[in-house]
């Protein structure tokens, strides 16, 4: 610790515990701020291992002798203590980034070497109009695909597993042919860290295609089954309700688009083309979700009806965070936001793709 007589050099100080400048806080109480006469700035830097990690001003009166003698007393005491609970939060920090870069890494390195044999043991057929084979499970109603609804069922951040074939599965008994679209190329993770990797890499990050020639191949095998393509429709959760919504854009393929809290459009240009298509747009977001506010939903909504589509209808549960619709089991429950989320968009597709309470066929 060093200041000239006045305190107008920089005092430095290697590296007081850093809870809210608690270093300089330590000072104040051992009564350094009473000293001396005019009020002067005082600036401290706080440094660990060579490297500035933060600046900051803090004015104090005018240095005393007495001043200087408490400085000196009280500083091997701060900088002693501070400079070991730094130490052990960055080697606790560095612990916690090793271990799970590790567990990132093995569980990429089990799902290539094996095949992606988790995506693979939920898909149940492969597309076959492209060169490069899209995984899908598809569910047929009772009385067959032919010139039956369409909807495409995009997975979340986790990817093709067993929850969208269950999805599936409920939305054939309803009376459509339910695909669900690999966007991840096999890949699949339980891993919150590897999960949010591909999603980035495959959506999120500029220049990504967000998956569309695979939800393309999705909608041109369920033509090859026999299925009424003029009547798709495409739902999503979470980055797959972002990639919903954005083929449904780009392509005007769909009359219907369903989105479970998945990332808002915020062209005008895109939501232009959900009107010239005359798609109609139903959604689901959680009053807490963490990623989308409600002011972010708001002004999605306000985005789409300002562009006049067709129909624009949005759900919103005050009490629900993101990624609410967890599992089939929560959608069979009857009761609670899921289930209402999960009731109300198989309505509006029924409505829009079957005629279910238009009187249209």
């Amino acid at each position: 610790l060093a200041t000239d007589p006045h305190m107008r050099s920089v005092m430095m100080v290697p590296a007081p515990s850093y809870t809210g400048c608690s270093g300089l806080c330590s000072y104040h109480n051992h009564g350094l701020h009473a000293c001396g006469s005019a009020r002067v700035p005082l600036r401290v830097r706080v440094r660990h291992g060579g490297g500035l990690l933060h600046p900051f001003r803090y004015h104090t009166r005018a240095a005393s002798p007495a001043f200087l003698l408490q400085c000196r007393a009280i500083a091997p005491n701060v900088v002693g203590s501070a400079t070991t609970a730094m130490q052990s939060v960055i080697t606790a920090a560095g612990t916690i980034a090793a271990l799970t870069a590790a567990l990132v890494l093995y569980d990429e390195a089990q799902d290539v070497n094996g095949g992606f044999q988790k995506t693979k043991e939920v898909a149940n057929d492969v597309s076959s109009a492209d060169e490069n084979p899209t995984l899908l499970y598809v569910a047929v109603p009772e009385g067959g695909a032919n010139n039956a609804p369409v909807v495409l069922v995009l997975h979340e951040f986790f990817g093709l597993l067993q929850r969208e074939a269950e999805l599936c599965d409920e939305l054939a008994r309803e009376g459509f042919v339910a695909v669900a679209v690999d966007l991840f190329q096999g890949r699949s993770t339980r891993l919150v860290p590897r999960a949010i990797f591909l999603a980035v890499n495959n959506c999120l990050r500029p220049g990504a295609t967000w998956g569309q020639s695979e939800v393309e191949a999705g909608l041109k095998h369920a033509a090859a089954l026999g299925a009424d393509v003029t009547r798709a429709g495409v739902i999503g959760f979470c980055v797959g309700g972002g990639a919903a919504a954005r083929f449904a854009a780009n392509t005007g393929a769909v009359r219907s688009l369903g989105v479970f809290y998945g990332k808002p459009l915020d062209d005008e240009a895109q939501a232009e083309a959900l009107a010239r298509a005359k798609t109609s747009v139903w959604a689901a977001y959680g009053g807490r979700d963490n990623q989308f506010s409600a002011s972010d939903v708001d002004a999605y909504e306000r985005l789409l009806t300002n562009a006049s589509v067709r129909e624009v209808c949005f759900e919103r549960y005050p009490e629900e965070g993101h990624a609410f619709v967890r599992d089939l089991a929560t959608v069979r429950a009857g009761t609670g936001a899921a289930s209402d989320a999960w009731c109300s968009c198989v309505a509006f597709l029924k409505r829009t793709l079957q005629g279910v309470g238009t009187g249209a066929a």
